[in-house]
């Protein structure tokens, strides 16, 4: 891992009546099985969960249009067209006025809309599990569960220089990492994290050395592939999973510290070997593959420019 150079957030806590909303960092919202990715973190307000507007009403199908004169939201899929106005307890479902429980609101910039209302609305089921803090939306059908984790989706790789990681981007054998992990390598193996080790062919069919990237394919099929994003929020948390210190597919958490086109931020720690690896956000698609650290800072490449090359 290359080391780069670039250049106290005080926490307030407020006791509030019950009517403002209390911040619920510790509220999980799950569809389909699947932990949902929200730019804001979930709010409790009168007993109701509020989550950002889009986060939760764009996976449930609905088209969705901010009309920003009337601060109103006018929502639209196949079956059903819901029209909510903020801070207003009524709203308008297929032209039937409807009482919420709670309101829709601003927080921070960022449009809240009642979790409940929204999923019954579009023939989900809701649970509240109140010893985990999880709210559960189903579709319908059983529960979509993973067949592997991100971690399979991470591989270490040993050259005969240094050692680093790297992240399969597709089932029949790509798989993308740093260049300063290959560059002036004459031999590499690659290890999985079932511990499968690959010594065979590997070609470069991707380069990109000032952005720091390369694309490699290997000679082997039934690969686990990440699931891009290429939706990036500051203060979002993210898991990066790497080899640092020749330790296979180590996990560690932060949040995004801030973003350009060429460069994520964020506060999970990584090492020497975690070079290639990959930095994932809550729902568990790639956001980035990490690269780079200093001194108490951590960086990756957006997943957008590492499949641009």
């Amino acid at each position: 891992m290359r080391k780069i150079k670039y250049s106290i957030l005080l926490g307030l806590l407020l006791l509030l009546w019950s009517t403002v909303p209390a911040f619920a960092r510790d509220v999980t919202v799950q569809l389909d099985g699947n932990v949902l990715s929200c730019r804001h973190d979930p709010v409790i307000e009168n007993d109701r969960v509020l989550v950002p507007m889009r986060d939760i009403m764009e996976p449930l199908g609905y088209e969705v249009v901010w009309n920003e004169k009337d601060r109103s939201i006018v929502a639209k899929d196949a079956d059903t067209n819901i029209y909510l106005t903020i801070n207003n307890a009524y709203a308008t479902v297929n032209n039937t006025q409807v009482v919420l429980d709670t309101a829709p609101r601003i927080i921070d910039d960022i449009t809240m809309v009642p979790l409940r209302f929204v999923a019954d609305y579009s023939g989900a089921s809701v649970t509240w599990d109140s010893k985990t803090y999880t709210v559960s939306i189903e579709r319908g059908g059983a529960p979509s569960t993973p067949e592997y984790t991100t971690a399979d989706s991470v591989v270490y790789i040993q050259t005969n220089k240094i050692q680093g990681s790297g992240i399969v981007l597709s089932e029949d054998g790509l798989i993308a990492t740093n260049f300063h992990v290959i560059e002036n390598a004459s031999t590499a193996q690659i290890i999985f994290n079932d511990g499968t080790i690959y010594a065979g062919g590997i070609t470069v069919v991707g380069l990109d050395p000032q952005a720091d990237i390369a694309l490699l394919q290997i000679d082997k099929q039934g690969l686990h592939p990440v699931t891009p994003s290429y939706t990036i929020t500051a203060g979002e948390k993210v898991t990066a999973i790497g080899s640092p210190k020749g330790k296979r597919n180590v996990s560690s958490t932060g949040t995004v510290n801030g973003y350009t086109d060429d460069i994520i931020s964020m506060t999970a720690p990584i090492a020497h070997g975690s070079s290639g690896g990959g930095l994932f956000n809550a729902a568990g698609q790639i956001i980035g593959m990490c690269s780079s650290y200093s001194e108490n800072q951590y960086f990756a490449i957006p997943i957008e420019k590492v499949l641009a090359v």
